[in-house]
């Protein structure tokens, strides 16, 4: 049986058992041809190739991508998240959810808790303690920008927003693969979580209501 296939026939077994990572790239939301390869190791690629038709959301540093997935095919990914956000719409009544994927790395605020962070003396013996407190304000502002950003797009009319930050749950995952399923007309959102080439989990989206 081929990986596509195995994927196919239980996607959170497969990803309960192997990494996957997203090799699939477009800078254009929509419908694509995608394959899994193996990599060795219980390792796979999502890259683009045929078995496996999947709506995409595009990821670009400092960009918020979204897609309105319908019924043209019954997978979603996006591209590989190690410190991005993404926000998922409530559903239309004919089933049509739009996601969203932001990314936020250069913003004042952000820029300021960056300056605070390189005058730090290295030597000193309060280094760690203060270099802590500025990474995670520097967590924290980026978290709740890029929430920002995503109920901007998606929080018309009441929308439920996802994001992967918000727990410290999953605050240990340094690579995260995200993907939607359709099943039985209803989207449902997952993520595979890695700490380096270990698989934490699979897990549904956490839900922040807007």
């Amino acid at each position: 049986m081929t990986a596509v296939a195995e994927f196919l026939k239980n996607p959170i077994a497969f990803l309960e058992a192997n990494r996957l990572q997203v090799k699939f790239s477009n800078d254009n939301a929509g419908v694509y041809d995608m394959s899994i390869e193996s990599e060795g190791d219980n390792s796979y690629a999502l890259v683009s190739g045929r078995g496996l038709r999947a709506y995409w959301c595009p990821y670009n540093a400092d960009q918020v991508h979204a897609v309105t997935l319908g019924s043209d095919a019954d997978f979603m990914f996006t591209a590989t998240m190690n410190g991005c956000s993404f926000g998922i719409g409530s559903p239309s009544p004919d089933g049509a959810v739009r996601v969203a994927h932001a990314n936020t790395t250069e913003h004042e605020a952000i820029a300021k808790v960056d300056k605070g962070y390189a005058k730090l003396n290295i030597n000193s013996p309060n280094f760690s303690k203060s270099a802590a407190a500025i990474g995670f304000r520097h967590s924290a502002m980026k978290q709740q920008l890029q929430l920002t950003q995503l109920k901007s797009l998606l929080a018309k009319g009441g929308k439920t927003m996802s994001n992967h930050l918000s727990s410290a749950a999953y605050g240990a995952c340094d690579n995260i693969t995200t993907f939607g399923i359709r099943d039985s007309g209803v989207w449902k959102f997952y993520f595979q979580g890695r700490i380096k080439s270990d698989i934490v989990g699979v897990f549904p989206f956490p839900k922040v209501n807007s």
